[in-house]
């Protein structure tokens, strides 16, 4: 249930099970940060099983803009049988 990532979700398909795995990297001195996600549900027979792989940048600046972060996520969803694949971006 906890294994959420920004498209779909045991929450949003069915009951079932899933796994999900992250790698993070931060680069020059912390200000830009890097995420890559994968997590498969399986969800069969109810619901057929998919996949999903997310991207994240985050932009967090010094100075007087210290606390606000800018961060872009794409995300790509496969395995739905009646769409196919599904590409999402969300600018936050």
């Amino acid at each position: 249930l906890y294994t959420t990532s920004m498209i779909q979700g045991l929450v949003e398909k069915s009951a079932g099970s899933a796994f999900k795995i992250t790698a993070g990297y931060n680069l020059w001195d912390d200000k830009i940060k890097l995420a890559l996600s994968y997590a498969k549900y399986y969800t069969m027979p109810l619901v057929a099983d998919t996949n999903e792989t997310d991207f994240d940048i985050t932009y967090l600046p010094t100075g007087e803009f210290k606390g606000l972060s800018i961060r872009d996520r794409i995300g790509y969803m496969r395995g739905n049988t009646s769409d196919g694949e599904f590409v999402y971006n969300r600018l936050m």
